[in-house]
């Protein structure tokens, strides 16, 4: 099997740590510290995917009450990393045991931001009339807390999509760093050796 030679040359204030003797370390550590992250992103999506998953199989089992919407609404937003965005606000009153309640929901509990963004919010809005029906699942212990289908967020099986891809990542991540590592090994050793 014909050895592939890979040479790289490491220059700037790393030069004097990664030495020939010393990449494939460093090498062996970005495989380990890249593949610990992408685990990490995995086990966070596979988290939601459960909670998610649980909270629909409980909201599904709850009473159901017909609402009526009496609001649409395109409400501007401030983001965590401080970009602004828009969120399309579906309004609604309904009644249990003749006591009246009000709520609100983000139809798939998305934000849109960026070139467009105002048409999207607005399209998300299409599928909601003024003194349109909405469907509600309510908590009967506190009817207070209510959710529709839309207000739910996304179902189970994407967050454990991407769990999957984040794992595969993870695997893939270190599989080739390590290959790098163990190519540098090599040569170090045979550097040594002559």
């Amino acid at each position: 099997m014909k050895e592939t030679m890979v040479n790289v040359e490491v220059s700037g204030p790393l030069a004097g740590l990664l030495t020939p003797d010393r990449l494939p370390g460093f090498l062996r550590v970005v495989a380990y510290v890249g593949a610990g992250l992408f685990a990490l992103a995995a086990i966070f999506l596979g988290g939601e995917a459960a909670d998610s998953y649980f909270q629909s199989k409980k909201t599904s089992a709850w009473p159901t009450v017909q609402a009526t919407v009496t609001r649409l609404e395109v409400r501007p937003t401030q983001e965590v990393d401080g970009e602004s965005g828009l969120q399309p606000v579906v309004e609604y009153r309904y009644s249990i045991k003749k006591k009246p309640m009000t709520g609100s929901f983000v139809p798939g509990k998305t934000t849109y931001s960026g070139e467009g963004a105002s048409e999207l919010a607005r399209n998300a809005l299409e599928a909601y009339k003024i003194h349109g029906p909405v469907t509600l699942h309510y908590n009967p212990k506190n009817p207070q807390e209510a959710l529709t289908a839309d207000s739910s967020g996304p179902p189970p099986l994407i967050f454990l999509g991407a769990a999957v891809v984040f794992l595969f990542g993870s695997f893939l991540w270190f599989k080739g760093w390590k290959h790098f590592s163990d190519i540098f090994r090599h040569r170090a050793e045979l550097a040594s050796k002559n």
